[in-house]
């Protein structure tokens, strides 16, 4: 099954994190975008694209946090 992106609720639940929260967010989500990378394994939904979705989300944030 894909999975797909609530951008809303993702950004949402990415102002509620602290910063450190952020990082190891960030991190995890590019470890499992890479896990789902057709190269490393089998991607037969596309959820590699989620998870850089996902990761985009809190590297805006963290940006956002940066330029206050």
């Amino acid at each position: 099954m894909r999975k797909v992106i609530d951008w809303n609720r993702t950004q949402e639940r990415a102002r509620g994190m602290s910063c450190a929260q952020l990082h190891h967010a960030a991190i995890d989500c590019k470890k499992a975008a890479d896990a789902w990378h057709p190269t490393h394994g089998e991607d037969p939904d596309g959820n590699e694209g989620f998870y850089f979705d996902e990761l985009s989300v809190y590297r805006r944030e963290q940006a956002r946090r940066k330029g206050r």
